[in-house]
């Protein structure tokens, strides 16, 4: 909390000069330091700051390491009455910083991976945007910088020597400089992460790092002075988010059964049979499947490490089995089907090359991280598979929680904003919809009913004259779907989650725009499965890139890659295999 105020404050009154390292006051430990930069190119007029937040143990408690953790401001182009927003990716383990080059940031890093051009699609529009790579080890944010390799298989950095002849020229390790992937100096529960500032799961558990500032806030001196201030949390948006498994679980076996999609003959898109779906249902529903496992792994929680730290090993190991269990039953037959598709967009083959990595290589650029101030030779770790392993194979912290956070900022009157394009299963939307309509939230006042009351409306959006989505909201809690969009929403329909953005933060109703958004319920249809479209057949071209090899490449290029066969251009791109 006291690191929190310590950087938002000091993002409010940024300096013109070069290169600034300041000390708090009142974070003993505590470091800024920061620079601007131009965000696009040389010639571009965006300007943004980027830099550190430096801190050692002592600051984070029940920390025994020092961190340095990137952050890249980028102030409002319409700074009246403009707001700070926070944008955390998520992963676990993907860096922001990506983000601000790829989806939702000022500029666009281009296919050449040398070049970024303005993006007119930008959340800080209106709004002060702040990326933060987080937890330690991702992006540029580490804990000491060592010697490496990156291998490209598992995205996995490991420090130290490598063995001889581990490096080919098809560059599948990677020498250089990187964060140390100890997986002691990161965190391990999405509790820990927000306590230290650092937050891995960005659309998945965001509502856990605004409930540790809110109710941090509570805890204040009454005359707390200028040393400490409450930190006011309006507004939370969630994109293609994963929360409560046992809301949204059972979606992955029905989406790929029933969705909203059709084959360009006009019968239903369908990746699973009845029979299909009827077996992973009964598998993960009946005894000792997933969700009984879930349940086992709460009581633990509840009993023996109410507190998110990892500690306990009861708890660690019922919810890593259960994370095991439901990946086997509810996600593995995904990836058995006889059409395979790719799970973070059904529209296209496994080899999605969605949302591309221009972003990484250009933030690999020597010259791109001196403009930044990152530290000489560290490497651009775009995901952090150490990070993943923590929270996954270390506390199962997926399991631990359900939508507690969520109900608990509700309460508080913070607007939630739920984003979903319709054509993700990772962390679809009919899951997400279904964790809307059962949650025991009653707005106020209660005469208004409850969420379930609100309908589905026409998503406006001046620009298109057709909807790009439907929206249904009670108050503060709204629920979009976007049409034609996989898991990086905004990187598929960067219009309508900009317009969503711009009216969640201002409390105008996400579907027009028009009306006071807490003031809102919409009368319109139960349901969405009305609004149907044509899935196109996947394109035949396929991106293989080394940043991303288990989801942009094939398997004869993974083959090459392994055999030493294949070939590298630009340093990132696969260019033969073709495909």
């Amino acid at each position: 909390m006291n690191l929190w105020h310590f950087l938002v404050g000091f993002l409010a009154q940024v300096s013109q000069s070069q290169f600034t390292s300041k000390v708090s006051q009142a974070i003993p430990g505590a470091i800024i330091s920061y620079k601007e930069t131009i965000a696009c190119s040389s010639t571009s007029t965006v300007v943004s700051y980027s830099g550190y937040v430096r801190w050692n143990s002592i600051v984070v408690p029940g920390a025994a390491y020092n961190t340095s953790t990137f952050f890249w401001f980028f102030p409002a182009r319409n700074p009246a009455g403009a707001n700070l927003a926070l944008y955390l990716a998520g992963g676990p383990g993907e860096a922001s910083s990506f983000a601000a080059l790829t989806e939702n940031g000022p500029c666009v890093a281009q296919k050449d991976g040398n070049t970024a051009i303005p993006n007119p699609f930008s959340f800080n529009q209106n709004a002060h945007v702040l990326y933060v790579d987080q937890p330690n080890q991702v992006g540029f944010s580490y804990d000491e910088i060592v010697d490496g390799v990156f291998n490209v298989f598992g995205g996995q950095a490991g420090s130290g020597a490598i063995e001889v002849g581990a490096t080919r020229s098809n560059m599948t390790n990677i020498k250089g400089k990187f964060p140390s992937q100890n997986p002691d100096t990161t965190a391990r529960t999405s509790t820990m992460a927000a306590k230290s500032m650092c937050f891995g799961y960005g659309g998945m558990y965001v509502a856990t790092l605004a409930t540790y500032i809110l109710r941090t806030n509570l805890k204040l001196p009454v005359k707390a002075g200028a040393t400490f201030k409450d930190i006011f949390i309006p507004s939370v948006g969630i994109t293609n988010g994963c929360i409560d498994i046992e809301a949204q679980g059972s979606a992955y076996a029905s989406l790929p059964y029933n969705n909203t999609y059709n084959n360009a003959n006009g019968t239903p898109f369908r990746l699973y049979s009845k029979a299909q779906y009827d077996a992973i249902v009964r598998t993960s529903k009946g005894p000792g499947g997933c969700f009984d496992q879930v349940q086992e792994c709460r009581k633990l929680r509840a009993a023996n490490d109410p507190r998110d730290e990892g500690k306990d090993e009861a708890t660690n190991t019922a919810c890593v089995t259960a994370a095991g269990i439901c990946n086997k039953s509810l996600l593995g037959p995904f990836f058995s089907t006889a059409v395979a598709r790719s799970q973070f967009d059904i529209g296209l083959n496994p080899a999605n090359p969605n949302p591309p990595t221009y972003a990484a290589s250009f933030l690999n650029k020597p010259s791109t991280r001196d403009s930044l101030g990152v530290p000489a030779g560290l490497n651009y770790t775009l995901y952090s598979s150490t990070v993943f392993n923590n929270f996954y194979g270390g506390t199962g912290d997926p399991m631990r929680k359900g939508s507690d956070d969520l109900m608990y900022l509700l309460n508080q009157d913070t607007r939630v904003a739920m984003i979903y394009g319709d054509r993700d299963w990772r962390c679809n939307w009919l899951g997400a919809e279904n964790l809307t309509l059962s949650l025991p939230w009653s707005p106020y006042p209660s005469s208004t009913g409850r969420f379930t009351s609100s309908g589905y409306v026409p998503f406006q959006l001046p620009s298109s004259t057709r909807p790009t989505a439907v929206t249904r909201q009670h108050t503060l809690l709204s629920f979009t779907r976007v049409f034609d969009a996989g898991h990086a929403v905004s990187w598929y329909q960067p219009a309508t989650v900009q317009a969503i953005f711009n009216r969640v933060i201002r409390d105008l109703d996400v579907a027009t725009g028009i009306d006071p958004g807490s003031r809102t319920i919409t009368k319109g249809k139960p349901d969405s499965w009305s609004w149907r479209s044509v899935l196109p057949a996947p394109p035949s071209t396929v991106e293989c890139s080394l940043w991303n090899v288990a989801s942009s490449c094939t398997q004869a290029q993974v083959g090459a890659l392994e055999a030493g066969t294949a070939k590298v251009d630009g340093g990132w791109r696969v260019v033969w295999p073709v495909k």
